[in-house]
């Protein structure tokens, strides 16, 4: 077993496991995506779903990725394909069996949404205004 940072994560102390007996790797929070459905099966998610769901996902996780070298972050990427991944378990997707690769080229395209809209960020705006109405009004 190998314990190794993951190429993508969003805390300093996330970790994954690979296990060379078996090639299965644990990448933690990496190699998620933003699926518009509840999908159990990997390979059931639509090619084009995936990819977009896993630049989006690149982008709220780990937003410096849009920040780095692309050089630096394909050496990076190149490096955990010489691991002989079989098997990837992410939190974040289902398990996904013989597709190591095609979750590595869709992180080369992390940082695609720099601008990314999050229509949920007024809605959260406009709950944290309402909060500090409410506690103005039952504490003063």
């Amino acid at each position: 077993m190998l314990c190794i940072k993951p190429p993508v994560y969003n805390a300093p102390e996330t970790t994954g496991i690979y296990d060379f007996s078996t090639g299965v790797f644990f990448s933690a929070d990496c190699f998620g995506a933003l699926l518009k459905d509840t999908i159990e099966k990997f390979t059931d998610i639509p090619p084009a779903m995936l990819k977009e769901g896993m630049v989006t996902w690149a982008t709220v996780d780990a937003p410096w990725l849009a920040l780095a070298n692309d050089l630096i972050f394909g050496a990076t990427l190149d490096r955990f394909r010489q691991l002989a991944v079989r098997s990837v378990l992410s939190a974040h997707l289902p398990p996904a069996f013989g597709s190591f690769d095609l979750l590595l080229d869709h992180l080369i395209l992390r940082g695609q949404h720099r601008h990314l809209r999050v229509p949920i960020r007024r809605r959260l705006s406009n709950y944290c205004i309402g909060q500090q109405i409410a506690q103005s009004e039952t504490f003063f």
